[in-house]
């Protein structure tokens, strides 16, 4: 950090990446949903069951509510963000126990995912306790 007051660098690198992620991801889900995608994806959107398609866009807007929290350094981010890791978790692990998992569902992505996301979490939790965020 800079100075007093300042955002640190790794705050505006990953609440624009995440955030960035989970919008594009809203906006391909929704313009699958309206034929403005190739046939690949409108086969992949059709066999989405309105749960599944739910709890994604559930997902992504509460990823989306946290980076934009994060950003703006509130301390609300880290329980948005904690929430967004427990649903994708718990999501996930249902997803394991299909016979037939979902096409958008990948065992090793959503590992390297959660890993990725409890890393995130590590490093917002020690910018509260330093009363960055507030």
């Amino acid at each position: 950090m800079k100075g007093e007051g300042s955002r640190p660098v790794m705050v505006w690198v990953i609440s624009i990446v995440l955030g960035a992620a989970a919008a594009l991801n809203i906006v391909i889900l929704s313009a699958s949903k309206l034929d403005l995608l190739g046939p690949s994806y409108r086969s992949v959107a059709a066999s989405i069951a309105p749960f599944d398609l739910a709890t994604l866009y559930t997902l992504f807007a509460i990823q989306l509510t946290s980076m934009v929290l994060f950003f703006r350094l509130r301390d609300r981010a880290v329980s948005w963000f904690g929430a967004y890791i427990g649903i994708a978790s718990l999501a996930a692990f249902g997803y394991t126990l299909l016979r037939e998992q979902p096409p958008f569902f990948n065992e090793v992505a959503s590992l390297a995912g959660l890993l990725l996301a409890l890393g995130v979490l590590a490093y917002m939790w020690q910018l509260r306790k330093r009363h960055v965020l507030v």
